[in-house]
C-alpha cells in the first residue's frame, strides 16, 4: 500500500479533490479534459508517494498430492473501463477462502476481499489517479461466496460457470437473468455487509463510499495441480454488471462498465492447509498474509 507521509502532500490531494469535483460540474465546457489533466499534473506530482516496499514471499510447509484441502484463491479480472472521464485498464482482484472436499467433488469459495486498481494501459506499470476502490475491511467474511460441483479429479479442478450476486436477496429470482435492484427500486437489495446501507459498500479512494449490487459471471478453465502440490492455476473469462444504489457523494454513484480483455484474466489457488488439521482458517488471518502468499504465483 502506498502511504502519503507529508502534510504538504495531503494538502495537495485535498485541494485536488475539491477542484476535481468543481470541474466535474462543468461537464458542458470544452476545456474539461484539458483542465483535468492540468490539475493532475499540478497536484499529483511525481515523487509525492513513497515507493512500495518489496513484498517477501511466504513459504508454506503444507503440501499434498490431491486437490483436497484448504486454499486461498486469488483471481484477477482485467478489462477496459471508463471512470469519470478517464479511459483506464481496470484490474479487479478478488480473494476467497476455499475448501475442496476429500473426494474432490465440491468446492466452497467464501468471499474475503475485493480491490479494483486502475492503470493507464495494459502494461500495468503506472496506476491511474482515479477510481481505486475496495471492500472495507469489516466486510470480510460477510458477503456470501459461491459453491461449485467438481468432477472428482484428484489432480485438477474446473469450476465451470459461476453466477455470483452481490447485494441481492437470494429470493430475487434466477441469478443469471433477474433485474438487479436500483436506487429507485430497492425491494430486492440486501445489506449483505450489514453497514446499514443498501447492497454492498465499496470505498473509492479519496471520493467516499458507494453502494451497489453486482452480477458477476465467471467461467473458470481447468486448473492442474502443480508438481509440488502447492498451486492450482488457470485462465478465466468474465462479465460483470453493476447497479449503483447510492453513494456518500453523487460523483461516484454511477456505473463503470468493464469490457474484458481477451486472455488477460487468471486465477490461482495457493494451498494453505489440510481438511483435518487443527488450524483455524479465516478471511481475516489469511488476508493478513495474502500478498506474500502470491508473490511467486505461477504465471503460465
Amino acid at each position: 500500500m502506498n502511504i502519503i507521509t507529508s502534510t504538504s502532500v495531503f494538502c495537495r490531494y485535498l485541494t485536488f479533490s475539491i477542484l476535481l469535483f468543481s470541474l466535474l460540474g462543468l461537464s458542458a465546457c470544452d476545456w474539461e479534459s484539458d483542465g483535468l489533466e492540468i490539475l493532475k499534473n499540478r497536484y499529483l506530482e511525481d515523487g509525492d508517494e513513497e515507493a512500495e516496499e518489496e513484498i517477501e514471499a511466504i513459504e508454506m510447509e503444507v503440501s499434498g498430492d490431491t486437490t483436497s484441502g484448504v486454499w486461498l484463491m486469488k483471481e484477477e479480472l482485467v478489462g477496459n473501463a471508463t471512470f469519470l472521464i478517464d479511459e483506464i485498464v481496470l484490474v479487479q482482484t478478488l480473494y476467497y477462502l476455499v475448501t475442496i472436499s476429500e473426494d474432490g467433488s465440491t468446492m466452497q469459495a467464501d468471499f474475503c476481499h475485493y480491490k479494483g486498481v486502475p492503470y493507464k494501459d495494459e502494461s500495468r506499470t503506472e496506476e491511474d489517479t482515479t477510481g481505486k476502490n475496495h471492500t472495507p475491511a469489516d466486510t470480510e467474511g460477510k458477503i456470501p461466496g459461491w459453491e461449485a460441483e467438481l468432477d472428482g479429479s484428484e489432480t485438477s479442478l474446473e469450476p465451470g460457470e459461476i453466477v455470483w450476486l452481490w447485494g441481492v436477496k437470494e429470493s430475487a429470482g434466477d441469478p443469471k437473468t433477474m433485474t438487479l435492484p436500483t436506487e429507485n427500486d430497492l425491494a430486492n437489495a440486501d445489506d449483505q455487509d450489514e453497514d446499514g446501507n443498501p447492497g454492498v459498500s465499496l470505498e473509492v479512494d479519496g471520493m467516499g463510499v458507494r453502494y451497489m449490487a453486482r452480477r458477476q459471471i465467471t467461467t473458470y478453465a481447468k486448473a492442474d495441480l502443480s508438481d509440488d502440490g502447492q498451486w492450482l492455476t488457470g485462465s478465466l473469462e468474465f462479465t460483470s454488471e453493476d447497479s449503483p444504489l447510492g453513494a456518500a457523494i453523487s460523483t461516484v454513484n454511477r456505473t463503470a462498465e468493464v469490457f474484458p480483455i481477451d486472455g488477460a484474466s487468471r486465477y490461482w489457488l495457493r494451498r494453505i492447509g489440510a481438511l483435518d488439521d487443527d488450524e483455524t482458517y479465516t478471511c481475516e488471518n489469511q488476508m493478513a498474509q495474502a500478498d506474500g502468499l502470491f508473490v511467486e504465483a505461477p504465471q503460465e
